[in-house]
């Protein structure tokens, strides 16, 4: 990967980190170093052109379709935590809580079940078989199957 002049070797990393982040095409060039310009990170060509699938941005050379500060438009800037993709500021899906262990003494957890049963309505179901709530509350079976280890079958 070659880099202009201009931006050295900090600036490759940082290009190279970028492409990485966003899946920069094969035919996105970051830097040439020869002069031409229209690159990844690189002044538009004199025509005020970039490279394919890159625009000009206040003067540098950006991915709209993966830059979180020009994410779909010129300086449209995804908010912190938030990615780019396809042009579109995405928050991420939370990760769920862990659900609680069973106490090692009496082998019931935080919701007063026993190992392998889950609160479900206020009762402890054994989500493992329960056509109702497999494999999680409400979760319920289709006509004519079981739930079978979690799973309907």
């Amino acid at each position: 990967m070659k880099t202009n002049a201009i931006f050295g070797a900090l600036g490759a990393a940082i290009l190279t980190a970028a492409c990485s982040l966003v899946a920069c095409a094969s035919d996105v060039t970051v830097g040439s170093g020869s002069g031409a310009l229209g690159g990844l990170g690189e002044a538009p060509k004199s025509d005020g052109t970039c490279d394919t699938r890159l625009d000009p941005c206040s003067g540098v050379c950006v991915a709209l379709s993966g830059d979180t500060n020009n994410c779909g438009t010129c300086g449209t800037k995804c908010s912190a935590g938030d990615t780019c993709s396809s042009g579109v500021c995405t928050t991420p899906a939370p990760t769920p809580p862990p659900k609680p262990l069973p106490d090692a003494g009496t082998g019931v957890d935080a919701g007063g079940c026993e190992f392998g049963f889950e609160r479900c309505g206020g009762q402890c179901i054994d989500i493992l078989f329960d056509n109702d709530n497999c494999n999680g509350c409400g979760i319920v079976c289709g006509a004519g199957k079981a739930c079978t280890r979690g799973i309907c079958m």
